[in-house]
């Protein structure tokens, strides 16, 4: 069963869904949104026109936000909880990241280094830039306005995903167990 932590003010909204029994992942999460509090400055205010001004509210009705919502993934030894959380802060539109919280067995935390060890993710990272290049080719053809040719050269000549592909940590951090498969996410805009 699931708990919620709900705030709303003028200025800001926060939804929070979170295991009713599990400690751990309430606490994980809750310091996902407590560094999303420090960043921003949004608590720190006692009245709208204060934080209207130093946040920058120059919208009817637009108010920071934060919401966190989880999927539960399984596999035969572990169990995740899928975090999507959506950030807004003003700008053109909010943000939303992927945060997988992987427990075992005994209730305790997986690290991303166990799900996927350092030594595979140049493997990885190949397989992943290899798929992402026809995820992106299927896209681009089916806007209809450049050749075969344009394509594979801006397939070819793309360091966007070179980069986010890269067999780093940071970027094969978001990885869960999903039956017997291993799944990445990568972050909006990474690749």
């Amino acid at each position: 069963t699931t708990d919620t932590f709900e705030e709303n003010t003028e200025w800001y909204e926060t939804k929070i869904d979170y295991p009713k029994n599990d400690q751990t992942v309430r606490d994980l999460i809750l310091k996902d949104y407590e560094n999303f509090v420090s960043e921003t400055g949004i608590k720190k205010y006692s009245n709208f026109e204060d934080a209207k001004q130093a946040l920058q509210i120059n919208v009817e009705g637009l108010k920071y936000s934060f919401t966190a919502e989880y999927k539960i993934a399984t596999s035969s030894d572990t169990f995740s909880y899928v975090y999507e959380v959506y950030t807004f802060t003003g700008g053109a539109h909010g943000s939303t990241d992927v945060y997988p919280i992987t427990l075992n067995d005994k209730l305790q935390v997986v690290p991303a280094e166990q799900i996927l060890p350092t030594a595979s993710l140049e493997k990885v990272a190949k397989l992943a830039e290899a798929d992402i290049k026809i995820q992106k080719k299927e896209r681009m053809k089916s806007y209809g306005n450049m050749t075969d040719k344009e394509i594979a050269e801006a397939i070819k000549n793309d360091d966007f995903i070179a980069e986010g592909v890269k067999p780093t940590r940071d970027n094969y951090s978001k990885v869960w167990y999903e039956g017997d498969n291993i799944v990445i996410s990568f972050g909006q805009y990474q690749v």
